[in-house]
């Protein structure tokens, strides 16, 4: 007897057999998890295995980050990728991922902050921009000590 995964819609390729979704159920796999068969993404490598044992994943279907990150370089098929010739890596940029931003606590002048939020939201961006490209113009800031601070160390 098959039994559909409640979200059809999520995995038109997928149909499960009561008995495969009752193990699934006892494992630990949510109702949304199951639906979401194949996109394993969700899954804890444990209930990935589980359910390619069972075949509630069907084969070929997509590989988890894990799955991808453990192939060796002669487990993957490039077949169907052109070679990249010289004008094409002239042509390609450096991708850099967006930088992590942390929360910190800063002293500003009242006047330079309510420069900076006169334009509205976002005026912790422009701050950041700002300081951004004072780096780029100084790459090698002096060393120097803190004015302020008598007991600052040079």
């Amino acid at each position: 007897m098959q039994a559909k995964v409640e979200n059809e819609a999520a995995t038109p390729h997928v149909q499960l057999a009561t008995k495969q979704i009752a193990k699934l159920k006892e494992a630990g796999f949510s109702v949304k998890q199951i639906a979401a068969l194949p996109n394993v993404r969700a899954l804890t490598g444990e209930q990935i295995n589980l359910a390619y044992e069972i075949g509630a994943i069907p084969e070929g279907a997509p590989m988890t980050d894990e799955e991808m990150a453990a192939l060796s370089n002669d487990d993957i098929d490039l077949s169907d990728a052109p070679e990249w010739t010289d004008e094409n890596w002239a042509r390609a940029v450096i991708f850099s991922p967006k930088p992590i931003k942390e929360p910190v606590t800063i002293r500003l002048d009242s006047e330079v902050l309510e420069y900076f939020k006169r334009p509205g939201a976002g005026y912790q961006t422009r701050i950041n921009a700002v300081l951004r490209l004072w780096i780029k113009a100084h790459p090698n800031p002096p060393q120097a000590p803190n004015p302020h601070r008598p007991d600052a160390k040079s």
